[in-house]
């Protein structure tokens, strides 16, 4: 059965690895359906041997950035372009107006290592994760359970 493994090598913390036993021909089908998933994704082959496939996650555009609230409706995202004034100030607004209603916002950072709590906005952060203050305070490091892990792996387009 084919895995996928993140590597252990830091340089290729975002690059997916797929591994299978070529004489096995089940293990090749589940391979390239997962390689097949993985480039509709955007993911691009980096290396190709036989039983083993390292694909690199799709290029970002670093002018776009991403906001999502998490609440009782589900993942609601905001994406905008760091170089439209327009775009940056009504996500500037809509921040504050989710910080008023007493929701936390959290840094998430696209390489993969953990973030942390924000309390004012920034344009060039590139993914906040909004979650109303209920399920943010069991997360709180001041309630003693730790901060909340946001991750962004593979690295995507926002949205």
């Amino acid at each position: 059965m084919p895995l996928q493994l993140n590597s252990p090598d830091p340089a290729m913390d975002l690059r997916k690895r797929v591994v299978w036993n070529p004489e096995i021909a089940s293990d090749v089908l589940e391979a390239q359906e997962k390689v097949e998933k993985l480039r509709n994704q955007g993911f691009v082959v980096f290396s190709s041997e036989p039983g083993e496939m390292v694909l690199q996650p799709p290029a970002r555009d670093h002018g776009m950035f991403l906001m999502r609230v998490l609440d009782d409706n589900g993942d609601t995202r905001l994406v905008w372009n760091r170089r439209d004034q327009a775009e940056v100030d009504e996500a500037r607004t809509k921040f504050n107006k989710y910080l008023q209603k007493g929701y936390r916002a959290y840094l998430c950072r696209s390489d993969g290592s953990k973030g942390h709590r924000v309390e004012t906005f920034d344009s060039l952060l590139e993914e906040l994760i909004l979650m109303e203050k209920k399920e943010a305070e069991k997360h709180d490091v001041a309630k003693g359970w730790g901060q909340p892990e946001a991750i962004m792996v593979p690295r995507t387009y926002p949205g």
